[in-house]
């Protein structure tokens, strides 16, 4: 089961540790589109996709390709795998 991350109260509920939000859950997926701007966790309690969608694919934010390509290098320090 993934658990999709696309706004901070996500975030905050998987950087405060309340296992109950994470019941059933077997990967997180970062919505890096949805997610611009926000504090991501230092940790993870579960495997992380990475994702930085275009808009023709429901991405957030009209972010053209330099800015998603960022996000996703960025992403490589701690996702344990991109979605491209």
């Amino acid at each position: 089961m993934v658990g999709t991350l696309h706004e901070a109260t996500g975030l905050r509920s998987v950087s405060s540790g309340k296992s109950a939000s994470l019941a059933g859950v077997d990967v997180l997926e970062a919505r890096l589109d949805h997610l611009l701007g926000s504090r991501l966790p230092a940790t993870w309690p579960l495997p992380v996709i990475a994702t930085a969608r275009h808009p023709s694919e429901g991405g957030s934010g009209d972010l053209p390709l330099p800015v998603r390509r960022r996000l996703l290098e960025e992403a490589l320090e701690w996702a344990d795998a991109l979605d491209v």
